[in-house]
């Protein structure tokens, strides 16, 4: 892989505000594109894959007990010459005689082309103590989830919540807390069901975590 990034770290208004970004490109030669069969995985070699993108994150102090972050990630990721990729149920391979798919231009899997995300955190005195709270949230644009393209295998766009709510000092904190607020369900990989997938069409999704909530007590000896 060559690689190649150029960036700026800046601050303003006496470090309330920061501004990060950095714009990225990696040229690829063979890069591995493992595809999960059911019980194991094989492995095919992409001749050329490209990724870019520009990565921007930045803070802004509100008051002295309330702040903010923001990020967003924009990439182009795609395979430039991918002659033995393979194919999705039901697409008539490019080479019979290997049953590989052409998949020259085609992007990657998991590599939205947007991913923004979005926090806030509070912290106010409360007696021995602070009291604190942060709220994030994440929103992907949509993705493709399996190696072979399968059309069924996109991923919409999709947002996750979560909040945290606490109180701590020097030795104590105790905090309830609840991720995916919304139980959002998401395709994160998905893959041939069995080995006979190629034959019946078969897919097995891979999820993301659903709603956890719960509560966490940290004590300093």
């Amino acid at each position: 892989v060559l690689s190649y990034e150029v960036g700026m770290k800046s601050s303003f208004f006496d470090r309330r505000l920061t501004l990060n970004a950095a714009l990225f490109r990696s040229e690829y030669d063979n890069f591995q594109s493992a595809s999960f069969l059911g019980v194991n995985f094989l492995v095919r070699n992409a001749e050329e894959v490209t990724t870019k993108g520009l990565e921007i994150d930045s803070t802004v102090v509100l008051t002295q007990w309330l702040q903010m972050n923001a990020s967003a990630t924009f990439l182009d990721a795609k395979s430039d010459r991918f002659t033995n990729g393979p194919c999705y149920f039901g697409k008539t391979p490019d080479n019979p005689a290997d049953g590989t798919c052409l998949l020259d231009g085609e992007g990657l899997p998991s590599a939205p082309d947007l991913r923004v995300t979005l926090g806030a955190f509070g912290h106010w005195e409360i007696g021995r103590g602070e009291l604190y709270a942060r709220a994030d949230g994440i929103w992907t644009d949509e993705m493709q989830t399996n190696t072979n393209l399968d059309p069924r295998s996109l991923q919409s766009s999709y947002s996750i919540l979560s909040a945290r709510l606490g109180w701590r000092n020097e030795r104590v904190d105790v905090s309830a807390w609840i991720r995916n607020a919304t139980d959002k369900n998401v395709t994160l990989v998905s893959a041939t069901q069995t080995l006979f997938g190629a034959i019946d069409g078969g897919l097995q999704f891979f999820l993301n975590d659903p709603r956890l909530y719960g509560l966490t007590l940290r004590y300093q000896f």
